[in-house]
């Protein structure tokens, strides 16, 4: 067994995107390549005087496993370009031990009650880039059936409603960013607070808003059931 260690550090600032990056994206692509060989990553984070830490340990069975992840220089770090735009710098080379012997991680070592977070934070971004992409079936099972939007254009829409204007292109943003500054848990409720930021073509107009999404956990599954979206600042393009 091969374990490949990497170091990478971010601002404070950055730390929490890049977390989230890591899990909703870089770890699940990771997954969909289905190396033969590859048996995991598990991720490390601790702060620092003026960054935040993070280790990545990924398990192989061999090096060719590595290889087949990596490349012919498996030692070279395998940075994708949005983790290198939140990163403030990283280790160039990866290092490669071979394991003499393995320890399981006991249940209680695992945080229990963030699991429902971070799921709800990856459903957030599912959702974002399926509104960016204008990927209405992803949204169609991500939202409830009586989902609704109370939307910045003093207008409520229907599930139905939102998923035939994106199809039509009669909503549409270039660029599409999220920052969520709040998650709680209320039973089988929770709340998403932030903040988004949304370029639209063709006039390239920058818009700000303030949001509230809501889920709740049905038959096993979490689903959107709301969402509250007002308006904080507009710019035109160049402004």
């Amino acid at each position: 067994m091969i374990c490949r260690i990497w170091h990478g550090w971010t601002f404070p600032a950055d730390a929490d995107a890049y977390e989230r990056l890591l899990r909703t994206e870089i770890f699940q692509g990771i997954e969909a390549r289905d190396i033969p060989g590859y048996e995991g990553i598990e991720l490390l984070r601790r702060p620092a005087a003026d960054s935040v830490e993070f280790v990545t340990l990924m398990w192989f069975d061999s090096l060719d496993a590595v290889r087949a992840f990596a490349g012919a220089d498996h030692e070279m770090a395998v940075v994708p370009a949005a983790a290198r735009a939140l990163l403030c710098r990283f280790d160039p080379r990866s290092a490669h031990y071979e394991v003499r012997q393995a320890r399981a991680v006991p249940p209680s070592a695992i945080p229990e009650a963030s699991d429902w977070e971070t799921k709800i934070r990856e459903l957030e971004e599912q959702a974002r880039l399926a509104f960016l992409q204008a990927d209405t079936d992803t949204l169609a099972a991500l939202w409830a059936d009586d989902f609704t939007v109370n939307s910045p254009h003093e207008r409520v829409h229907h599930k139905a409603q939102v998923l035939s204007l994106l199809a039509a292109g009669r909503i549409r943003h270039s660029t599409y960013q999220c920052e969520i500054e709040q998650v709680t848990r209320h039973g089988d409720v929770a709340v998403v607070m932030g903040r988004d930021r949304v370029t639209d073509p063709p006039d390239g107009a920058v818009t700000r808003r303030r949001y509230t999404n809501v889920w709740q956990l049905r038959d096993g599954r979490w689903r959107a059931i709301t969402r509250h979206a007002q308006v904080a600042t507009r710019s035109e393009a160049g402004s």
